[in-house]
């Protein structure tokens, strides 16, 4: 029973000190094999609170607002696309197999240049959306992309222009005159010669 008692009201540095003593040592190594059996519980606790709180995650914040770790990743990826089509880097993309985001991009950078560079005044007077016609809604399988007006009660209320991509992946725009589409760009993110 005295046995006893000195193990438990000693500290872990004084049994380390007295490891190769005979009379300690035993002590030593029931408290070191405790030790490790507390080290294993803590981190199956840990492990199971973290594995807990991923597979809340995925169940319940997954594609919702609090999805914190998607957004950023979106942002990260758009980031990218949109820096590669403003650099003109060699951004390689199958246009013929564009996006629509891809192609509402590319229409954007036409649009912002045009305002920018010609001033077309029509885009900085009022808002303006794009209405996106993907190839599998489109009658002859082109993606057609018309640019309208917003009135102030949010509907569109004007033609502006009207853009497709073409078999070859190219941006084409209507031509009033012409009564027809004409090539603006071939590459993808080129502005064109407008």
């Amino acid at each position: 029973m005295k046995n006893k008692r000195k193990y438990k009201y000693h500290t872990d540095e004084f049994l380390r000190k007295r490891q190769n003593d005979s009379d300690w040592r035993e002590y030593y190594l029931r408290r070191k094999a405790q030790r490790k059996k507390e080290r294993i519980r803590v981190i199956i606790f840990f492990s199971v609170l973290i594995s807990g709180l991923f597979l809340i995650y995925q169940t319940k914040f997954k594609g919702t607002e609090y999805d914190f770790i998607n957004k950023i990743k979106n942002k990260e990826e758009q980031a990218e696309n949109i820096n590669a089509i403003n650099n003109n880097e060699s951004y390689q993309i199958d246009q013929k197999a564009m996006t629509v985001q891809q192609v509402e991009d590319w229409v954007d950078k036409v649009l912002n240049y045009r305002k920018d560079i010609y001033e077309w005044s029509v885009l900085n007077e009022e808002p303006y959306e794009k209405i996106i016609t993907t190839s599998k809604e489109s009658e002859d399988g082109l993606v057609y992309i018309e640019v309208r007006r917003t009135s102030a009660d949010g509907y569109p209320s004007g033609h502006i222009t009207s853009f497709r991509i073409n078999d070859d992946g190219y941006l084409e725009e209507y031509d009033d005159i012409l009564e027809g589409f004409v090539l603006v760009a071939t590459e993808y993110g080129d502005i064109g010669k407008y």
